[in-house]
């Protein structure tokens, strides 16, 4: 977090003691002003979205990805969906200084106390979305960051990295493997007819295409 959302974080939690005792028991507000300090750490601590330990045993879990290839691509997929998150980011943080610099404007010449009072509101509003884009941004890198590492963990020469498609069939043959074996009394019979309806396709699929593998490179010798 920059010195300046920092410091308005600060601010804005501090200086909101004064309004909560609007609404809330004198007790309440004590216990608030107590935590104060220790609420302000807290966004330093605060983490948004995974952590990298999270990202390997939660998203890239065995059972769902059991091949480098599957944990590679859908690291793809992770990562792309928080660098597109990231843009938006950009977008509502961009937006939102521009209204914080048309409420600034407006302050100079309002003269009215009401107004006054409701645009300081809608200033201390904008200025918690500042502090909160900032913060979404900052862990939306952490994570674009950790997935790259993954991603070059993962590269090891071994499947398609250009080529989503190439390592799907093993993959995926694997996942329904998987599933077979968590099968349970308590499983559905629709549920249990999928599972191995979709196992005995992609079965099917990979003897196929092994076959034709052998058939074209009988044929290069023949011809040879």
């Amino acid at each position: 977090m920059t010195d300046i959302n920092k410091n308005a974080l600060v601010t804005l939690i501090g200086s909101e003691e004064k309004h909560l005792k609007k609404f809330l028991s004198e007790n309440d507000t004590g216990a608030y002003t107590q935590l104060v300090q220790e609420l302000e750490k807290n966004y330093d601590k605060d983490l948004m979205f995974r952590t990298e330990v999270e990202m390997r045993f939660s998203v890239l879990d065995d059972g769902r990805h059991p091949t480098r290839g599957s944990k590679y691509w859908q690291s793809v997929k992770e990562q792309n969906s928080h660098m597109l998150g990231l843009m938006n980011n950009s977008f509502d943080y961009r937006e939102n200084e521009i209204e914080i610099k048309k409420i600034e404007r407006k302050l100079e010449t309002e003269k009215d106390e009401l107004e006054i009072e409701m645009l300081n509101l809608e200033l201390d509003k904008k200025m918690w979305t500042r502090r909160n884009t900032t913060f979404e941004g900052k862990h939306r890198i952490r994570e674009i960051t950790a997935w790259s590492g993954i991603k070059k963990e993962l590269d090891n020469g071994s499947f398609s990295t250009n080529n989503v498609e190439e390592h799907q069939l093993e993959s995926y043959k694997k996942v329904y493997e998987n599933k077979s074996k968590a099968i349970t009394p308590g499983t559905s019979q629709g549920e249990v007819f999928n599972i191995y309806s979709q196992l005995q396709t992609v079965t099917r699929i990979l003897e196929e295409k092994k076959q034709l593998e052998k058939s074209k490179e009988k044929e290069k010798l023949e011809n040879k």
